[in-house]
């Protein structure tokens, strides 16, 4: 379908950009204030996003079993090598366990034990079981919060993608978006917007989620003029793979060596006992990831899993997962068969700078969930994404939705005044030059595009191959922006890889300036951690790069 540009104007209180769990819980969180909230989704509401694929868990402490919030910091922070914000780390581990009753007041049923107890178990990283999941995993629970979000009176826009915030005199006035399915424009007049939708999972060739993200939020937020920090965490995981060695979309590496899966070279070797002899199949993320990618490398792959070691009793865990079902659809039988395991990108760690509100640097935009950096630092802990996504999208929700309400009382209601247009003409411009340029090969781009990122932003890095990333997401960008679109899908995904060259380029540009190795950042030339580094690389359109920690940070502001 062609692009018509017939724009409409739409005026409301708080825009919530994104459709996965931090975007719903933002948006059901606003409602609740009496304001006028729209939810823009480029997907369809409850199905995008990463949220739906994941295994839904939470992790919170059972006191039961002698955890407390103390110990679930400390396992946060360190798993993150001290770089996380300790108050929002602080905020994540006092309000996980009442996101996830607060999602059950909402109709959202979590597990429970015999006892009535929340049912908790075994992940990766922590200490004590602190994993909780909503009966029917992800998808169920992003069904429960596209019908909270309906029945909280939110207006939602789905197919449409927000391509622009709109600043003015230092503050949001608004925000642009293009309808996907007609090519009709929307300018939205409202003095908060919020980002939740995720990630970049596209920018790779293979991602561990079944929907893939594009870079919106951190391209948003950085052509809006918000710090960005962290962005060189990038969190790649493993992931099952089916008989013929296609990755199987699902929540990544918890689940199975949580519950006692073991790993297995080419050799038999169980391999994870030169990489960390103590928890072996159970240690964090990262040092799973490099111990797989080491052997692959040095010609002891494929790995595979050995998922026999795994207690009857606990099977019924994983019996429910999507992997399982795919797994059997290939002829693998998990309980008998072993089966291989690849490296796949999973989330990203960094992204927007937000306060305790999840309040960016830019007055009226907010952030939650993958969209925003603070609280994983160099690497997370299993579990804490979607509890970041509840926390932080409830509390972006709130902030937003007062900051609204203290407009209407002063006389700054969301009317649009303000909003004088500058940059916007030039921003049509642009989108408008997708029809009038001459179209080029999408499909080309992308695999250009997701080669330069597996190769020089991957699991290991160089600075050559950094340098040689940067110059060629700089390059892929331009060519994504001076391309032609013959209809709206071509549009769509020549807007997605200018977003992704984007993201590209500022993950090269923070990893060649951290000059060590990090949780999931691994640099060939600097392989040691360094105390040097216990700090943030944060990075903005107008200031460029500045190392910096999260206290000096909220001085500035």
């Amino acid at each position: 379908m062609p692009i018509s540009w017939r724009e409409e104007t739409v005026e409301a209180d708080v825009l919530v950009v994104g459709g996965g769990i931090a975007a719903c819980c933002a948006a059901v969180e606003a409602a609740k204030f009496g304001v006028r909230v729209i939810l823009a989704d480029k997907g369809r509401l409850g199905v995008s996003g990463s949220t739906p694929t994941s295994g839904g868990g939470v992790a919170f402490p059972d006191p039961g079993q002698g955890d407390d919030v103390a110990k679930f910091y400390e396992d946060t922070w360190r798993a993150g090598d001290e770089l996380g914000d300790p108050a929002l780390v602080r905020i994540l581990c006092e309000e996980a366990g009442e996101g996830v009753q607060r999602l059950e007041q909402l109709g959202i049923p979590f597990e429970h034990g015999a006892d009535g107890g929340f049912t908790h178990r075994s992940s990766l990283g922590h200490r004590s079981p602190r994993s909780c999941s909503p009966l029917g995993r992800g998808a169920g629970m992003m069904v429960g919060l596209r019908k909270e979000v309906f029945h909280r009176g939110v207006t939602v826009y789905e197919n449409l993608a927000v391509t622009r915030v709109i600043v003015s005199g230092g503050e949001v006035r608004g925000a642009y978006g293009i309808d996907l399915r007609t090519g009709s424009a929307r300018l939205f007049k409202v003095p908060s917007v919020i980002l939740g939708a995720g990630g970049a999972t596209d920018l790779y060739p293979v991602a561990s989620a079944n929907y893939l993200t594009s870079g919106d939020s951190y391209a948003l937020a950085y052509e809006a003029g918000a710090m960005l920090a962290n962005m060189e965490f990038v969190e790649f995981t493993i992931v099952p793979a089916s008989a013929g060695g296609r990755a199987i979309s699902s929540g990544g590496a918890t689940s199975y060596p949580g519950q006692g899966g073991r790993l297995y070279n080419s050799l038999g070797e169980r391999f994870m006992e030169r990489y960390d002899p103590e928890k072996l199949e159970r240690a964090r993320r990262s040092n799973l990831v490099r111990a797989i990618y080491t052997e692959c490398i040095e010609g002891r792959g494929p790995i595979m899993m050995d998922a026999s070691w795994i207690p009857p009793e606990r099977r019924h865990i994983l019996e429910r997962s999507e992997s399982i079902l795919k797994l059997r659809a290939s002829g693998i039988e998990p309980w008998q068969d072993r089966f291989e395991w690849v490296i796949t990108v999973h989330t990203f760690l960094g992204g927007a700078v937000i306060d305790e509100e999840g309040r960016t640097t830019v007055p009226g935009l907010y952030a939650a969930g993958e969209a925003s950096n603070g609280i994983h630092g160099a690497d997370r802990l299993s579990g804490n994404a979607i509890g970041e996504g509840i926390v932080f999208g409830f509390r972006a929700g709130r902030a937003a939705a007062k900051r609204a309400l203290a407009g209407l009382v002063d006389g700054r209601a969301a009317d649009g005044r303000g909003l004088d247009g500058r940059g916007l003409d030039g921003h049509r411009d642009r989108l408008r030059m997708l029809l009038a340029a001459s179209p080029s090969d999408t499909r080309e781009l992308k695999r250009s595009l997701q080669q330069a990122a597996w190769s020089r932003i991957g699991v290991r890095r160089s600075g050559e191959g950094l340098r040689e990333a940067e110059s060629a997401f700089e390059e892929l960008g331009s060519a994504a922006l001076g391309s032609g679109a013959r209809d709206l899908k071509e549009a769509q995904a020549l807007m997605e890889l200018a977003n992704l060259s984007l993201t590209g380029k500022l993950i090269a540009r923070a990893a060649l300036r951290r000059e060590e190795s990090r949780g999931q950042h691994w640099r060939t030339e600097h392989p040691q951690k360094d105390g040097a580094w216990n700090r943030w690389i944060v990075q903005s359109r107008e200031r460029g790069e500045e190392v910096t920690t999260p206290a000096e940070l909220a001085a500035a502001r």
